[in-house]
């Protein structure tokens, strides 16, 4: 019988025990992985400006001058605004009108030139001493960039479809600001809202006025004469109701200095050694498997040295 000799056999699978010797045959780089990793979480939620979020509770204001009465009394006009092309249905709902408005772009534009906030939205590109823009002319903020840099990441609306509860929420880095903006925002919004429905009052009352003029049948001038008194009513409550799109519930408060929407440093600082850990397992790994990499464990076949050959 011929001898057997030894060879020296490299696996192409790892087993657990080849998994472990290849993991501490490179710790030293998965330990630096590790700590790299951990200094920049570290250095991230210790240097990044911490974002504070200030929220406030909305509810649509449904009373007999707010939006939901006004809509109501509007819906009584549609037979006789039919007569002259104008469209008074109540089916649109004026909570939704108000929400829409509150996020267009034309209210946020408005309401960025009137808060003189695009030196705080493109704060790199401002020079506060010199109250003046570092950049050219041509690189200078337009309201539309600021106003997509604020609704994409400053300013939130959610609102809750079972109780109708709308959401108002302002992320940013000053606290006070923050609250000054939302308290803003809403101020805004109902007088935008009164203005619009305080100028469909009066054009219902000119249209209705006329009609009351023209009329001659006393059973249509005595409903007419009815329906411009609702309107005027009308008018004269959205003239006198400061919430008038929607009341506040709960008005958005300064959160505490620790009561940061992000970064969260305690997050951060348990991320940094699991994901530099990561990494570094990953590296090796993926270094066994595309390099060519023999296995760190000889198979059981190379233990013994080569001998002699011998014959029976």
């Amino acid at each position: 019988m011929n001898g057997v000799e030894s060879q020296v056999t490299y696996g192409d699978q790892l087993d657990l025990r080849e998994f472990l010797d290849l993991l501490l045959s490179r710790k030293w780089l998965i330990l630096g992985t590790a700590l790299l990793s951990t200094a920049a979480f570290t250095a991230t939620a210790l240097l990044m400006t911490p974002i504070y979020r200030v929220s406030s509770v909305l509810v649509p204001a449904t009373a007999e001058g707010g939006l939901g009465g006004l809509g109501a009394a509007m819906g009584q006009l549609g037979g006789l605004a039919a007569l002259a092309g104008v469209n008074l249905s109540g089916g649109q709902d004026p909570t939704e009108e108000a929400l829409a408005v509150l996020a267009s772009q034309e209210f946020t534009q408005r309401f960025i030139s009137h808060m003189d906030l695009l030196p705080k939205l493109f704060e790199s590109k401002w020079d506060p001493g010199k109250g003046a823009w570092k950049v050219p002319e041509s690189q200078v903020p337009s309201l539309a960039a600021g106003a997509k840099r604020f609704s994409n990441h400053v300013r939130h609306i959610s609102r809750d479809r079972k109780t109708g509860l709308v959401t108002l929420s302002i992320d940013w880095r000053d606290r006070e600001e923050a609250v000054q903006w939302n308290r803003k925002l809403v101020e805004m919004i109902n007088d935008e809202m009164r203005g619009r429905a305080v100028s469909d009052a009066e054009r219902y009352i000119a249209y209705l006025e006329n009609e009351l003029r023209t009329t001659e049948l006393v059973e249509t001038r005595l409903a007419i004469s009815r329906l411009l008194d609702a309107q005027i009513k009308q008018r004269m409550m959205a003239r006198v109701t400061r919430e008038f799109a929607f009341r506040t519930v709960d008005p958005g408060m300064v959160p505490d200095a620790g009561d940061v929407l992000r970064p969260k440093k305690m997050q951060l600082f348990a991320l940094g050694p699991v994901v530099g850990i990561t990494l570094g397992v990953g590296y090796v790994l993926l270094a066994w498997v595309f390099g060519g990499t023999p296995s760190v464990r000889r198979r059981a076949t190379d233990a013994a040295p080569a001998g002699p050959t011998t014959q029976v």
